[in-house]
């Protein structure tokens, strides 16, 4: 969905797999008003963030030895600041397994939706 609708910054080399079930928990992190992100794993070939109304989504990319994919290696870091004041701003980015950093990546705007987009 993100992918298809919103500006995204990375890459999407893979199919996204997803639950299949609205279990409400997008709506639940909305109403609680406190989160900011939610990282994921599995779709081994993709790694962008896409921003869903003030909270950002992103894959963390192929990480390991196993699995499927000749994709570049390579993990989601997020680093996690808290401030005197109780504040917690973060950041992320993906380091791959030879030490290079990229920051956001390339960004992707999707085309007009259309009836096969899942938006």
């Amino acid at each position: 969905m993100a992918w298809n609708c919103l500006p995204s910054y990375g890459t999407n080399n893979d199919s996204v797999a997803y639950q299949g079930v609205n279990a409400g928990f997008y709506a639940m992190a909305k109403e609680m008003g406190n989160f900011q992100g939610f990282f994921v794993g599995h779709n081994h070939g993709n790694d962008f963030c896409s921003d869903y109304y003030g909270i950002q989504l992103c894959f963390g990319r192929h990480s390991g030895y196993g699995g499927y994919g000749k994709w570049e290696k390579g993990a989601r870091v997020i680093q996690l600041k808290i401030e005197p004041n109780s504040q917690i701003s973060w950041d992320t980015w993906i380091r791959f397994e030879r030490g290079r950093v990229e920051k956001k990546g390339t960004l992707h705007k999707p085309a007009k939706p259309t009836e096969s987009s899942i938006c």
